[in-house]
């Protein structure tokens, strides 16, 4: 199977948490990230791999409804190939962080 086959959504997103139904809103929004089997990168970006690109348009609608009123939410589509080639700069890897880019490495061909 070809790598380009399989897509990532990544959403990132600003969302006010000013007050407290603004926070009540932004946890919602994340939780309902998590349910659906996203997972995060960094605080405010989530991803998730999908089999296709109508499955990652499908998705893209789904997280549409999820949007509050208030904040901004982006959502990215990256090949498989893309994703796995993302470099992590920073400071030594801490023991939570995961780099989900070797997750599909049993279907690769």
């Amino acid at each position: 199977m070809s790598g380009y086959r399989y897509m990532w959504t990544i959403v990132m997103f600003d969302l006010p948490v000013v007050s407290d139904q603004n926070r009540k809103l932004a946890t919602q929004f994340r939780n309902n990230l998590v349910k659906s089997g996203y997972s995060m990168l960094q605080f405010s970006i989530y991803s998730k791999i999908c089999s296709s690109e109508k499955s990652a348009e499908k998705e893209i609608r789904y997280i549409r409804r999820l949007v509050p009123e208030e904040g901004h939410v982006r959502i990215m589509k990256v090949t498989h190939k893309q994703y796995a080639s993302m470099k992590i700069l920073s400071g030594e890897r801490k023991s939570h962080e995961k780099h989900c880019g070797r997750q599909l490495f049993l279907f690769e061909t």
